[in-house]
């Protein structure tokens, strides 16, 4: 497994090793969940799964906006 390394201000190191002591990890297995998080793919939001499953109900109008009798 390659090593990465970088140069941090001593306040963001602070901050890192606070927060892995307070999860009870290794500073290196912190940074690991943290760095995979950041690059993985972003997940769909409600919005996204709605257009994945809109219009598949049989028999219901296409677009319910120029539904006929709205608000009357």
């Amino acid at each position: 497994m390659p090593t990465l390394s970088f140069h941090a201000p001593e306040k963001l190191a602070r901050k890192v090793r606070a927060a892995a002591r307070k999860r009870g990890l290794p500073v290196s297995r912190y940074l690991k969940i943290a760095a995979e998080r950041e690059v993985a793919p972003a997940r769909g939001g409600l919005g996204d799964w709605v257009k994945k499953y809109a219009g598949i109900v049989k028999d219901a109008p296409a677009d319910l906006s120029t539904r006929e009798g709205y608000g009357d």
